[in-house]
This record gives C-alpha cells, sequence and structure tokens, in this order.
C-alpha cells in the first residue's frame, strides 16, 4: 500500500502546472483593468485648514487695480516758489574727478599743427631706411669657397711671422700620459692562454647548486645537523615564554 500511495505522490508531482480559468495571454499591463473594480477608489478627506490654505491670496481692500502713473501735475504754486541756496546745491550734478580721463576713441584724430609740422634733419636721417653692402655672389656659382676674392690685401698675405707669433700659432701638445681609445679587437697575450687557473678560481667558477629545484627535494625532511643541534643559552633565554602570559590548560 505503501508503494501504491508514494506511486500517486509521484504521479501527481509529475503532472504540469494547471492554467488558471482567468488566465489572460500577452496582458497589456498590470494596471490595465477591463472591467471597473467593485471597490471605489480611496478618496482622500480634506480639512477645513487646508481647504483654507488652498485658497488663493485675496488683494488689499483699498487696492486699486490700473492706477495712475505717480508722475502728477506739479501745482502753479509749486512752479513759482523761490528757490533757495540749498536747493540750487543739491540740484547740481556730481562733478567728476580731477583726475578723470574720459574713453579715449579707437580713432586718432590728428591735430592741424601735427599735419603741418615739418620734420628735423635727424628725423629724415631716421626714417631712411639701412642700407647693406652688396653680398659678393657671383652669378652661376656653384658657392665654392676658391671663387671667392679675398679682401685680404697682398701686403698682409707676403707678410712674414715673427717667432711669437708662430710659437702662438701651434696647437696645444698632448700630455705624455694621455692614452687613445683602445680598439675593440686586441690580441691577447701568450702568458693569458697558458694560465691556470687555481683551485679558489675553479670553487668560485663552479655553478650554485639549488638544492630546491632537484627533483627528489623533500622540503619537510630535517636534516641529522639539525636534529643534534644544542640551542645556546641566549636561544633557550629568548624562546622561554613570559610567566604573566602562560596559562594552565583546563
Amino acid at each position: 500500500m505503501s508503494v501504491e500511495s508514494a506511486t500517486r505522490r509521484i504521479d501527481e508531482l509529475a503532472q504540469c502546472k494547471k492554467t488558471p480559468p482567468g488566465f489572460i495571454e500577452d496582458r497589456r499591463s498590470v494596471y490595465w483593468v477591463d472591467k471597473k473594480p467593485p471597490q471605489p477608489p480611496t478618496v482622500f478627506a480634506v480639512s477645513e485648514r487646508l481647504e483654507e490654505l488652498v485658497k488663493s491670496k485675496s488683494g488689499h481692500r483699498d487696492f486699486v487695480p490700473d492706477r495712475p502713473s505717480p508722475i502728477w501735475k506739479v501745482p502753479t504754486a509749486a512752479l513759482h516758489f523761490p528757490e533757495r541756496r540749498r536747493l540750487k546745491q543739491l540740484a547740481q550734478p556730481k562733478p567728476f574727478h580731477q583726475q578723470w580721463i574720459p574713453m579715449r576713441s579707437a580713432y586718432t584724430v590728428v591735430s592741424e599743427s601735427a599735419k603741418q609740422g615739418a620734420p628735423t634733419k635727424r628725423l629724415i636721417e631716421l626714417a631712411r631706411p639701412k642700407t647693406y653692402d652688396p653680398l659678393l655672389v657671383k652669378s652661376n656659382s656653384s658657392w665654392d669657397w676658391g671663387e671667392w676674392k679675398s679682401d685680404i690685401p697682398k701686403e698682409s698675405l707676403n707678410h712674414v711671422a715673427s717667432g711669437r707669433l708662430e710659437q702662438l700659432a701651434e696647437a696645444k701638445p698632448t700630455p705624455k700620459s694621455y692614452e687613445e681609445n683602445r680598439g675593440v679587437m686586441w690580441p691577447v697575450s701568450l702568458a693569458a692562454k697558458t694560465a691556470e687557473a687555481s683551485t679558489r678560481q675553479q670553487q668560485l667558477a663552479k655553478p650554485k647548486t639549488r638544492t630546491a629545484l632537484d627533483q627528489d627535494y623533500d622540503p619537510y625532511k630535517v636534516s641529522f645537523a639539525a636534529r643534534n643541534a644544542v640551542a645556546s643559552p641566549r636561544i633557550e633565554e629568548i624562546a622561554t615564554a613570559i610567566p604573566r602570559k602562560v596559562r594552565a590548560k583546563k
């Protein structure tokens, strides 16, 4: 009986979920109602104070819309009223500062005196363009230094220099200890070819062996020297736990 009941339960769970009777495929929106809801929507109750605050502010009782301009007609008595010194002083516009300079126009106006002025000899001399001597360039020249004519006079070319001038004209000699740059390739001496390396040199020339890179290396293996090692008194003193931090096991 238990097997039959279990089989029936499995068959019941294996069935697909049934579609409800009011299901509409591809419904447009959750908020789209085809029918009016049975219950009316929520009605918000507004208090008297809120209704009073919502009302627009009313104008003043003495407010007159579209009233005339504040410029009114001056009476005749005020027009013929005698002026006072204080009123005349207050009616005058504020003067500008003594050092105030108005904005200069973008277009400069040349005065008549400047138009009719005559330049001096010095101005005429400064106004002339600077003249340069013509370059000694030959037509159809290949710019060879031998084509140029020397401006040195013949007397200077035929002059014989003194002993002091010849001494000063000599180039500075190279120091005796100066050595030129060594060539990239140089011959190896016979002594270097027949030299034999010492035992220390052979020992230093050997590559350093890495035990960790060996194939059969065991990192957890303790050497015999480490097993038989005896700690020094200082190491034992440092390894001893502090008494105030030692706690007994419960």
